[in-house]
C-alpha cells in the first residue's frame, strides 16, 4: 500500500498529466508545442512556468531574444539519452574506420 507521501506524489503526477491534456492542443505537432514566455513573466509566474514545462518545453525570451528553454526532467533525460546514442554511433563509426581502414581501401579499388 502506498504511503501518504507516495499517494501525494501520485496525485500530483495525475494532476499535472491531466492539466497537460487541457493545456496542449492535439492539432499541433510535437515540434509546434512550445510555449513562449517573457523573462519577467517567467519570474513572476514561476509556478505556472514549472507546470507548463512538465507538459511542453517553454521558451524564455528577454528583450525579444531567445535566452533559455525550460523543459521537464523526463524530456531532458530522453533528449540526453538520444544525444548519448548519437555520440556512441559516431565513436563506433570512427573506431570502425580506424580498425578496418586497410580493408575499406582494398574494397574501394
Amino acid at each position: 500500500m502506498a504511503t501518504e507521501r507516495e499517494a501525494t506524489q501520485i496525485d500530483a503526477v495525475s494532476y499535472f498529466s491531466y492539466s497537460c491534456l487541457l493545456r496542449t492542443s492535439p492539432s499541433k505537432s510535437k515540434d509546434e508545442q512550445v510555449k513562449v514566455m517573457q523573462a519577467t513573466d517567467a519570474k513572476n509566474r514561476f509556478g505556472e512556468l514549472l507546470e507548463d514545462a512538465i507538459c511542453q518545453p517553454v521558451l524564455i525570451q528577454k528583450n525579444g531574444r531567445d535566452v533559455a528553454v525550460v523543459m521537464s526532467k523526463a524530456e531532458f533525460d530522453q533528449r540526453y539519452a538520444t544525444l548519448n546514442s548519437r555520440e556512441k554511433v559516431q565513436r563506433y563509426h570512427e573506431e570502425s574506420i580506424a580498425r578496418f581502414d586497410a580493408l575499406y581501401e582494398a574494397l574501394s579499388k
